[in-house]
């Protein structure tokens, strides 16, 4: 059997951490003040729609959950 890729575990604890993910963080901020965050909520908010099946408003309410 020939195996490719990283292979990890997916269990609690101390666990690898796959590249792609080590990747994706390793991208710069977005501000959330500026242009690109406000077209990227958007996209966002249009997904949301879809997902809930909906054309009426969706808000995203931000908070700490604490």
């Amino acid at each position: 059997m020939i195996h490719t890729g990283r292979h990890f575990l997916q269990i609690p604890g101390p666990t690898n951490v796959p590249d792609r993910v080590l990747r994706a963080m390793d991208q710069p901020i977005i501000d959330h003040r500026g242009p690109e965050f406000a077209e990227m909520t958007q996209e966002v908010l249009a997904g949301l729609r879809t997902v809930f099946q909906t054309s009426g408003p969706v808000v995203i309410f931000p908070g700490s959950g604490t």
